[in-house]
């Protein structure tokens, strides 16, 4: 196919107009180099050289002058200029465009019409392979600089780092108080040697109950309905798990209507009047007639309401982690008693000692909490923390309880806690 185009008639035509052109601008007009000329020398000269590397500039800046005096003495028709640049294009091109054109119409004589537009065309209608080739990894050369240009910015892009709870605990660390300071190095002392699972010390369970339907029945139908109504929601046995379970509960709970009924076996929130959630250790039941209830009692605590859910989530956390337990019996057993403590004078060193798990001055007393219940009320919505003995049948030490009402009143920020009565349930 190559060979066609080069033997055409078209370009043998346009090559013989440009012979004639030249030789009668020769004639015509003495000067030393046509603009024509001048281009085609160029175009040779780069053809020779290496393509990646520009082609030198100065013999064009150097004919720039007579360039300008040959355009002035050579004047180009325009229907002959649109014919040389055409056959510049294509060959199909220029033998469409030459038919328009009567033959010998660029050899007139010394009047030269046509001649620029020929010569151009004549120089144009010769393409080398060089600079095809050229061309061709210049753009190659330039899809490599790209794609290396993308492996630098992406080897350049900084990784971001997920935090770490304990870094970021330990960046907090130098902003708080010296108490604070010493309670959260002694629980990271305890954490670096917990085991990884996270295990409860025991096992929760978080029961659901609904007594609103049960106002005007008797007594022995509002017990066995009480007791029969009691749902299990989720058990808990490691942090993780109590976590999630809470969590996904919490999600659930916003999704209820006010009015609606949550169905038996699915998450729901307290949304009206009688409505109970139970926490417990799995195996006690949320009555005041299970064995470990039986010779216990509660401790009532009646929060405002926009802190109602934060105050009995914390209780949960505080519970399931033995806080409660492990701070009352080492605030019982310290130097001072639950008495000082409730003076202001020595609770710091107080928690300082519990934190630091310093129970040389008294055994410590877990399993006597049994649970928590929050109760949604037309009277006032109320929160009680159920306590117990260690055995069956066996009532929590008066002196214990007192520090556990304690620490339930630092730890919830509520001073009426401290004063509060203790109820037993028969």
């Amino acid at each position: 196919m190559s060979n066609d185009a080069a033997t055409s008639p078209s370009r043998t035509r346009v090559k013989d107009l440009a012979e004639v052109h030249e030789q009668a601008i020769d004639r015509a007009n003495q000067q030393p180099v046509s603009p024509t000329l001048a281009r085609k020398t160029l175009s040779t000269d780069s053809s020779s050289q290496d393509p990646s590397k520009p082609a030198p500039q100065d013999a064009a800046a150097d004919s720039k002058p007579k360039q300008a005096e040959a355009a002035e003495a050579v004047q180009q028709p325009a229907a002959t200029a649109k014919a040389a640049d055409a056959a510049a294009q294509s060959p199909k091109a220029a033998d469409r465009t030459l038919e328009t054109v009567p033959e010998g119409k660029g050899a007139e004589g010394a009047d030269g019409d046509g001649v620029a537009g020929d010569k151009k065309a004549a120089a144009a209608a010769a393409p080398t392979d060089e600079g095809a080739a050229a061309k061709k990894e210049g753009g190659e050369s330039t899809a490599s600089d790209a794609k290396g240009d993308a492996a630098a910015a992406a080897a350049e892009k900084p990784v971001e780092e997920k935090t770490q709870p304990l870094a970021r605990i330990l960046e907090v660390l130098p902003s708080l108080g010296e108490k604070e300071q010493q309670i959260v190095q002694a629980n990271l002392e305890r954490v670096a040697t917990y085991p990884a699972e996270m295990p409860l010390s025991t096992s929760w369970t978080l029961h659901f109950s609904d007594t609103s339907g049960t106002k005007s029945a008797s007594a022995a139908a509002v017990k066995d309905a009480y007791t029969e109504g009691i749902c299990p929601v989720f058990t808990a046995t490691t942090v993780p798990n109590l976590c999630g379970s809470l969590k996904a509960f919490k999600q659930a709970a916003g999704k209820v209507s006010r009015r609606s009924k949550a169905p038996e076996g699915e998450s729901f929130g307290l949304t009206r009047p009688g409505m109970n959630l139970h926490f417990f250790r799995t195996g006690i039941t949320p009555t005041w007639e299970d064995p470990f209830n039986e010779k216990g009692g509660r401790l009532t605590i009646s929060p405002s309401a926009h802190l109602f859910d934060s105050i009995y989530e914390r209780l949960i956390l505080l519970l399931a982690g033995s806080a409660l337990e492990l701070s009352a019996s080492e605030l019982l057993h310290s130097e001072g008693g639950p008495n000082a403590a409730a003076d202001g004078k020595k609770r710091s060193n107080n928690n300082a000692a519990a934190a630091a798990g310093n129970n040389n001055n008294g055994p410590v007393v877990e399993g006597m909490v049994n649970g928590v219940v929050a109760s949604r009320r037309a009277r006032g919505d109320r929160i009680e923390v159920w306590l117990g003995g260690k055995k069956r049948k066996e009532p929590a030490p008066g002196p214990w309880i007192d520090a556990l009402k304690e620490v339930l009143s630092e730890e919830l920020g509520l001073p009426e806690v401290r004063t509060g009565k203790y109820k037993k349930h028969f």
